[in-house]
């Protein structure tokens, strides 16, 4: 092991250590307690942020499936409107030509 790669491993024993120690003091329990309560208070402020997006979420889904759901509807009314005009456009073709055929063979 180099001397350098060494002295690294003693600076980061050295400084867990002074860590260590200072939160074992009052200021460093202190600061340790503070640290805690602002973790659990980001905690709290994310997952309220979550729950409020998560509906934020299903409003917006259920809009859009509303959407898709009132728009196939409206497509397959309409197509079903104009497959009957023209079912009936057909017929009325059918019979005009029915009775052309039966005029022009009674003539």
């Amino acid at each position: 092991m180099e001397k350098k790669q060494k002295l690294m491993i003693i600076a980061g024993v050295a400084a867990g250590a002074a860590t260590a120690y200072y939160l074992t003091t009052p200021k460093g329990k202190a600061m340790k307690s503070k640290l805690i309560n602002k973790t659990k208070d980001v905690v709290d402020v994310t997952v309220n942020k979550a729950s409020e997006l998560t509906e934020v979420a299903k409003d917006k889904a259920s809009t859009i499936a509303t959407t898709i759901v009132d728009t196939k509807n409206a497509f397959t009314e309409k197509a079903t409107s104009t497959a009957v005009n023209q079912l009936g456009n057909l017929e009325n073709g059918i019979a005009k030509a029915k009775a052309k055929l039966q005029n022009s063979v009674s003539v």
